[in-house]
Parts: C-alpha cells; structure tokens; sequence
C-alpha cells in the first residue's frame, strides 16, 4: 500500500536512530527501512504506550471509532500517525469513497482526546497519513504583577475601598 520511496518517508514521519515505531500489518513493508535507519520495529496491532511512532490504517469509516481505545491507551509523548486511503485512490480491496474516512471523521474521534492533527503527508497514490500529537498543557506564571488578571473585578474592588489597616488593642 506505500508506493513512495521509504527514504523520503522516513524524516517527514519524524524517524530518528534509536526510536520505537509500533507498525499496523499494512505498513510492514516499511519495516527493514525503519530497522536500516536503527529503529526497534513492532506491531502495531494493540497499542504500545513506549513506541515514540505509531503507525496505524484505518481502511473504513467504521475503523475509525474503535481507535479513540487506542489513542487513549498511548503515552503523552507519542506520535500517532493514521494513514486513510486516498478520495481518488483506485485499487482492489478498497472500499467504495463514501465508506473511507477523511479528516473530519478522524477530527471527531481524536479531538476531544486532546489529540491535534498537525502533519500531513503523502504515502504514495493509494494512502495518506494524519499525524496527531497530544497539545501540551500551557504552563502558567504564578506572582508578578499580572498574576490576578483573571480576577479584575476583585482588583478593582480593592482599588476603590482602600483596607483599613487592623487597629491594635493595648495589652
């Protein structure tokens, strides 16, 4: 199902020496590629939380749903890339167009995950690849001057009733 030359593949999906790809059996063709760049290759069949790179196909519509259970069950720093055939795409064993998923079918499952898609990339005429990441959680600065932005009605009540300073009692 790749008919693209893996060399051009292989730095666009994000491969470096030494990284764990986890590969659906549809993309087993890529593997002696991934194990000559120095990568550790296993199946992608169930989900592996360790693997860096996630490659998996999703051939149906109805494929796309059950992959929310996968997407949850890997690690924060994992790149989950999903290879969908191609609107155009002509080949025996395909589905019907209307029966493939396109991005907004995966959009839906992987979103509210707090997965974002943010690669595309060509794997030939038949497939193309999403590849969705985990949106990092933005930190936020404590102390300094802004830090009760998000309080400004409290700020201004204190600018207009100035605190009365506590009064001692003598003991």
């Amino acid at each position: 199902m790749v008919d693209r030359e893996p060399s051009e593949l292989l730095p666009r999906l994000g491969i470096a020496p030494g990284c764990k790809v986890a590969l659906s059996p549809e993309l087993e063709s890529l593997t002696p590629s991934l194990r000559l760049a120095g990568c550790r290759v296993v199946s992608g069949r169930t989900p592996v939380p360790s693997a860096s790179i996630t490659l998996i196909v999703a051939l149906h519509k109805a494929d796309v749903a059950p992959l929310a259970a996968y997407a949850y069950a890997l690690s924060e720093v994992s790149s989950l890339w999903i290879a969908v055939p191609r609107r155009t795409a002509e080949r025996e064993g395909l589905p019907e167009r209307l029966d493939r998923p396109v991005l907004d079918d995966l959009q839906t499952v992987f979103v509210p995950l707090g997965l974002t898609d943010n690669k595309l990339l060509s794997f030939g005429t038949v497939l193309v690849g999403y590849r969705f990441v985990r949106t990092p959680h933005r930190p936020r600065a404590t102390g300094g001057p802004d830090d009760d932005l998000d309080l400004v009605d409290e700020k201004q009540r204190r600018l207009r009733t100035p605190e009365k300073p506590e009064r001692r009692t003598p003991s």
